[in-house]
C-alpha cells in the first residue's frame, strides 16, 4: 500500500528532527517541526530568533551526514550558545535566560490560527 503525503513527511521528520538544515530560502536553520493548514503540508524551522513555515513543495536539505562532522559539530555548538530555547545560550544574563527561555520555547510552541503542527515541536539539537 502507498504511503499517503503526510506519513511521507513525518517518516522524513523523526529521520531529520533537530537537525540543521539548508532551507528554500538559503538559510541554515533548525528543524522542528512538521504542520498543516487547510491547502498544504509544511517544514517548520527555527534560526534562533523566529519560526518559519516552508511549504513542503520546496525541499530542504540536511547537513547532518553531508558535510564533515567536525563542521557539523561547530554549526550546532553556534546554535546551542545562541538560541535561547537551549540552556547553553550565552547571550543573556544568568538570571534573564530561564524568562527568555519562556518565552522563546512559548514562540516555537504556537502554531498560529489557521496551522497545526502534526508532529511536536523538537527543541533538541541534534
Amino acid at each position: 500500500m502507498r504511503k499517503s503525503n503526510r506519513e511521507i513527511f513525518i517518516e522524513q521528520f523523526e529521520k531529520h528532527k533537530g537537525q540543521m538544515v539548508i532551507t528554500n530560502s538559503n538559510d541554515v536553520q533548525r528543524l522542528i517541526a512538521i504542520g498543516t493548514d487547510q491547502y498544504d503540508y509544511y517544514y517548520v524551522c527555527y534560526d534562533g530568533n523566529q519560526v518559519t513555515w516552508f511549504s513542503h513543495v520546496g525541499s530542504y536539505v540536511p547537513l547532518k551526514g553531508k558535510i564533515d562532522d567536525k563542521h557539523y559539530d561547530r554549526i550546532t555548538y553556534i546554535a546551542k550558545i545562541n538560541h535561547p530555547d537551549q540552556p547553553e545560550c550565552q547571550l543573556y544574563a544568568k538570571e534573564d535566560l530561564d524568562k527568555v527561555n519562556k518565552r522563546a520555547i512559548e514562540r516555537l510552541n504556537t502554531a498560529g490560527e489557521s496551522h497545526e503542527f502534526i508532529t511536536e515541536v523538537c527543541l533538541d539539537i541534534n
